[in-house]
């Protein structure tokens, strides 16, 4: 299992094929934690769950070690109880931490996504999977994760999944 932290101090794990997200921070007197579960769901990347709870700590650093802990539990939950696909982007107002959440899970996904799609397929998959989160600015996104200097050239890429029916949009 591999732990990451990114700027926005959010917690990361990858673990078959799943990614999870914690974003612990004070709240009262004490901590919650919200955690993101994503994965494969029946043959398209999902966001699988959205949790907050409180967690107890002493301190951040503190409350932050005890997400750790509750790693297994989390995927359990998910597994278990997830029904299906689901628009989560109103979850959260703040679309930079969006954008966010959404960025480190497409990164965790990607060694998964490179193997086995083509680019059209990976841009489908991304597409949709950003839809989920409520992203406006899909392409753009997709574009900064990929590394790709040319916007228009996502936006073509959608385009040619649109027509290829990789991406139905009711």
């Amino acid at each position: 299992m591999k732990t990451a932290i990114d700027t926005d101090n959010l917690l990361m794990w990858v673990s078959d094929g799943r990614v999870v997200t914690a974003d612990v921070r004070k709240e009262g007197d004490g901590y919650a934690c919200e955690w993101w579960v994503s994965g494969n769901f029946m043959g398209s990347l999902q966001v699988m769950a959205v949790m907050n709870f409180p967690i107890y700590g002493n301190n951040e650093i503190e409350a932050r070690q005890r997400a750790g802990f509750l790693l297994e539990d989390v995927l359990y939950i998910a597994k278990t109880f997830y029904g299906g696909d689901g628009v989560v982007g109103n979850i959260i107002p703040d679309s930079k931490k969006r954008t966010a959440l959404a960025m480190m899970h497409l990164a965790g996904h990607w060694k998964d996504m490179s193997i086995g799609l083509t680019v059209l397929e990976r841009t489908a998959e991304e597409y949709l999977f950003l839809k989920q989160f409520g992203i406006s600015n899909v392409a753009q996104t997709i574009a900064s994760i990929e590394g790709v200097s040319s916007v228009r050239t996502i936006h073509e890429r959608i385009f040619l999944a649109k027509q290829k029916r990789l991406i139905k949009e009711s």
